[in-house]
């Protein structure tokens, strides 16, 4: 998918403008300005450390027990892993926001949302996990998953009010269960890795990848529990 340069920028582009589209929707056609979406201008940096690391230990922590209770299996590094597509992947993966944008900056930003943020959370985490009924292998529990996944970004991003710490734990967990471990991104197959894991056969997290396993739904239960009552806390 990164092997050429004309690729890359097809990718790259694409990621730009249609993020851009929607930024220009709400500046012109909604007439809000950009920082209502929680794009911060001071501190973005380390707001994005932040969710990058949050973003690492949450998927670290499902793929820690997945790789106890037998779901996935080290193999080895990556013989074919290659630097610079493995660095074309990883800036291609920080500039692609567009869900985040979408369904945390623009969504639960829209006087809708802002009438009723908890029905704007669950709704917006529905069509959340819809939208992915499509990709390959998908299962129950994996939309179950995502949607709890969306809840948690939905929660965290109305507790800081900052685009750039929810949309540094999307990339991240996607990333690090990618690019990192070389398994599937719901559904979607890695081919450029650190390392090569590799799933048990039979096991909930083939062909879809660490989403569509039971301990996803744990640590992701936990992680909303946390947040929900900080959410609790801020709007009752």
């Amino acid at each position: 998918q990164y092997g050429n340069v004309a690729k890359f920028f097809q990718l790259l582009s694409s990621y730009i403008v249609s993020t851009l589209i929607v930024l220009l929707y709400v500046k012109y056609g909604e007439r809000r300005n950009i920082t209502s979406m929680g794009f911060s201008t001071s501190g973005w940096v380390k707001s994005y450390m932040q969710g990058a690391i949050m973003g690492i230990l949450l998927i670290s922590c499902v793929a820690f027990l997945s790789a106890i209770f037998g779901e996935i299996e080290y193999n080895s590094i990556n013989k074919s892993f290659s630097l610079m597509p493995f660095m074309a992947a990883l800036l291609l993966s920080i500039i692609n926001i567009r869900e985040e944008v979408i369904f945390r900056g623009w969504f639960l930003t829209t006087p809708y949302s802002t009438e009723n943020p908890i029905r704007a959370i669950v709704v917006g985490s529905v069509i959340f996990g819809v939208i992915h009924l499509g990709n390959a292998n998908v299962t129950a529990l994996s939309i179950l998953n995502l949607m709890l996944f969306s809840v948690l970004l939905s929660e965290i991003f109305l507790i800081f009010k900052n685009i750039w710490i929810v949309a540094a734990i999307h990339t991240m967990w996607n990333f690090t269960q990618g690019k990192i471990l070389g398994l599937p991104i719901s559904g979607i197959q890695a081919n450029v890795s650190l390392f090569d894991f590799d799933i048990v056969p039979n096991s909930l997290t083939e062909g879809f990848g660490l989403e569509a396993n039971i301990f996803t739904l744990i640590i992701l239960i936990i992680a909303v529990i946390i947040t929900t009552k900080k959410i609790v806390y801020l709007y009752r």
